[in-house]
């Protein structure tokens, strides 16, 4: 990627392409391009219909999912992170609705990953990735709560955390709504050629609470709530 031709492409990086192209062509149909400070990845993939749509990937710089990391879906199945596509319905469980996909990041990690689970709910994220959590035995906080209020750290009834802040004193939110004690807390060995993949939600706002899924029964973010966490502005935009 690093030697990758710049192109101004006909459509935003965030967008598919519908060819209409022969699928037996389509694999071939892939470019790169700068976007910011960014590669941009694109490739031609046949969908469902037979049509063969160009998927565009952004590198990635900061927090994110293992490629088999499961998504709840606007219709309530769930879908692994790497086959999720510009335009897929993401649910948001705090805002309660289904919101689009915009761009998507992927690249190499080289730092271990966290799995952070209670029961058999389980989430397994990089070392900055948020998480929206409570101490044990702090005031009960709701899903409206959390619509009406921030998700600075300044909250005193919650907090977003990074996951290597969170302790097993800390509970998670969960997408049923109620917070449970954090009982799985461990970092992963590094795989070789360890992959993560990450997507931008667009919500109504960049406001953390818009930008929230859930992945294994547990609430976290996306690439925009990851980047509020770290304090850093998205730059891909």
């Amino acid at each position: 990627l690093a030697n990758a031709e710049e192109i101004t492409p006909s459509l935003h990086e965030s967008k598919s392409d519908k060819t209409g192209v022969a699928t037996e062509n389509c694999s071939e149909r892939g470019y790169s391009y700068t976007s910011g400070t960014r590669i941009v990845q694109c490739s031609g993939e046949t969908n469902s219909l037979g049509e063969c749509e160009i998927s565009c990937v952004h590198t990635r710089e900061t927090g994110c999912f293992p490629p088999d990391a499961k998504i709840l879906m606007g219709d309530g199945s769930t879908k692994e992170i790497k086959s999720i596509r510009t335009g897929d319905m993401v649910w948001n469980p705090v805002q309660k609705k289904a919101f689009p996909v915009g761009a998507i990041f992927a690249g190499p990690e080289k730092n271990p990953l966290i799995e952070i689970g209670y029961g058999s709910a389980k989430v397994t994220v990089t070392d900055t990735h948020p998480l929206i959590v409570r101490a044990k035995g702090e005031p009960t906080v709701t899903p409206a709560a959390l619509r009406e209020g921030n998700t600075q750290q300044s909250v005193p009834d919650f907090r977003v955390k990074k996951a290597d802040e969170v302790t097993k004193n800390d509970e998670v939110l969960a997408t049923d709504g109620k917070f449970y004690q954090v009982e799985l807390l461990r970092r992963l060995p590094v795989q070789e050629g360890q992959q993560v993949y990450n997507f931008e939600l667009l919500g109504e706002s960049d406001r953390a609470v818009d930008h929230l899924i859930s992945s294994g029964g547990i609430v976290t973010g996306d690439i925009t709530a990851q980047y509020e966490v770290n304090g850093v502005r998205p730059d891909w935009r």
